[in-house]
């Protein structure tokens, strides 16, 4: 049966259609030429994926490819898919194998071996192809008709023992049926009916007589006799003459309340506002919060203390001078007039300056003006970075942070370097054998004239660099493509070898070998 199996594999390995080779597990640069996968290892096997034979009915197992291999836990056994049905590859024990004798069976375990369904289908009985009984998948039994025999008198039926679980047949008569009793608020009368009782001073209350239910749903009558029952029209005027009152009076407090205005047993007393609660304004200090805005003037008799920001508008201005009057705030507070010279006015202008040096300099000769020269960076000036064209720069360039390329402005990169676009790299196309540079990024190795070998610069200064190598061409397995290296291992061998053709392999160096990263 093992034979059987690793035919299997080997025959799916065989005939997979790929223009790549894999190898994986012990020396993964060297595979084998004839093989599209090769599995190497000492210790370690092929894990196949593990599946509940319930998941075999239902998708995508219920419609998988033939050929398609597969390890059941439920029966401990490999399936493999063949025409359109899944068929177990080894045989066990008859306890093991799922199948069930019809000359009995032998060497059960009672928790793993049963008669039934594993997915949410019923389990059918039948005798002469006809169903007799029927198992739900919700653990319901159903007894097909005319099974059990009917009489006019008596009637057969099913009863469960609880205390074993037993399914016993009792014979029961057909009156015990008839005439059940229906019992509401105690009575069991045939007929039974509701009624309304209104009597007054009563409170609410249901009474059961004679088959008639009777509910009490008092009302008030304005005596005040009955504790609880639908409002009548004097308990309303009674209800609503006791909740008006008159006020009798005012008063003023410089005591705050959040509402500002309160009423207490006829008397209406105004609160002073104060910086949070509101209300109105006394003839003694107070503190107001919130923005207040006032139409016309404001006359401030003494002193005015401003906390905040002070905005004026509507300020005129004044005929130039040689001197000018400000306003200055000093140290402590107060805001004081002071002259100012003109020539402190005078104009700043950034740009080039006619006849400065061709680089970043501040020029003040003009006597109306001081001109502060920002050129555009190039090759050979320092200056600005230029937004509405072009520009290339000399010498070596860090970014301390992360940089972006394509975003939207002021968006922060989300990496190191981020780029909102498309990339272009080198590509390099070679048909012979090749020594790769600084310059490459992508080697596309052309085989078809002949085998070729790709040679891979030191590691040592290099270290991140990344090369992307790919056979193509139809050079065939016959016409490899060797990639060698000037210092190091590729993935510990001396060199990778691609013999398939448009076949890739993705290498990167940390400074001292190479590793394959992609393939």
């Amino acid at each position: 049966m093992k034979f059987r199996i690793f035919t299997v594999i080997l025959f799916l390995l065989s005939t997979s259609a790929a223009f790549a080779q894999l190898k994986v597990g012990s020396n993964p640069s060297q595979i084998n030429k004839s093989s599209i996968l090769e599995l190497e290892s000492t210790r370690q096997g092929l894990l196949l994926p593990r599946i509940p034979g319930a998941n075999l009915t239902a998708a995508p197992l219920n419609a998988a490819p033939d050929g398609m291999i597969i390890y059941v836990t439920d029966s401990s056994s490999l399936f493999i898919r063949k025409n359109g049905l899944w068929q177990k590859m080894s045989v066990d024990s008859v306890a093991n194998n799922g199948n069930w004798n019809t000359i009995g069976n032998a060497g059960l375990d009672s928790n793993k071996n049963f008669i039934g369904t594993t997915d949410q289908q019923a389990l059918v009985f039948k005798t002469g192809n006809a169903e007799r009984m029927r198992l739900s998948a919700n653990g319901n039994i159903k007894v097909a008709a005319g099974t059990i025999p009917t009489g006019t008198n008596q009637l057969q039926v099913m009863v469960i023992d609880p205390a074993t679980g037993t399914l016993l047949q009792r014979t029961m008569a057909a009156s015990a049926f008839n005439n059940a009793i229906v019992s509401l608020n105690g009575l069991r009368d045939t007929v039974q009916t509701f009624a309304v009782d209104s009597t007054a001073a009563k409170d609410f209350s249901i009474t059961s007589t004679n088959g008639v239910h009777t509910f009490n749903i008092p009302s008030q009558s304005g005596t005040g006799a009955t504790s609880r029952g639908l409002l009548s029209y004097n308990d309303w005027l009674r209800f609503d003459s006791s909740a008006r009152f008159q006020i009798l009076h005012t008063l003023f407090s410089t005591a705050p309340d959040p509402n500002g205005i309160s009423v207490n047993n006829g008397t209406l007393t105004l609160h002073a506002a104060d910086a949070t609660n509101p209300g109105a304004v006394s003839a003694g200090d107070q503190t107001f919060g919130g923005n207040k805005t006032f139409q016309n003037n404001v006359h401030v008799v003494q002193n005015a203390t401003i906390d905040g920001n002070v905005v004026l508008t509507n300020i005129n201005n004044a005929a130039p001078t040689d001197s000018s009057n400000v306003l200055i705030r000093r140290t402590d507070g107060t805001v004081v007039k002071r002259l100012l010279n003109d020539n402190a006015f005078k104009t700043l202008v950034i740009g080039k300056s006619p006849g400065t040096a061709n680089d970043i300099n501040i020029d003040s000769s003009s006597a109306t003006q001081t001109v502060i020269n920002v050129p555009d960076a190039s090759t050979t000036v320092r200056g600005v970075i230029n937004l509405l064209s072009g520009q290339t720069f000399a010498g070596y360039k860090s970014f301390r942070d992360s940089l972006a390329v394509g975003v939207a402005e002021g968006t922060k990169a989300n990496s190191s370097f981020q780029v909102v676009g498309s990339v272009a790299t080198n590509l390099t196309k070679v048909t012979s054998s090749y020594a790769a540079t600084a310059g490459d990024n992508t080697i596309l190795a052309d085989a078809t004239g002949g085998a070729l070998t790709i040679t891979l610069p030191s590691p040592s200064t290099i270290a991140g660099r990344i090369y992307t190598i790919k056979k193509v061409g139809s050079g065939g397995i016959d016409k490899e493509v060797t990639i060698a290296t000037s210092g190091g291992t590729i993935d510990g061998s001396s060199n990778y070898i691609i013999y398939n053709d448009w076949t890739f392999v993705t290498i990167q160096t940390d400074g001292t070998d190479w590793y394959v990263i992609k393939k």
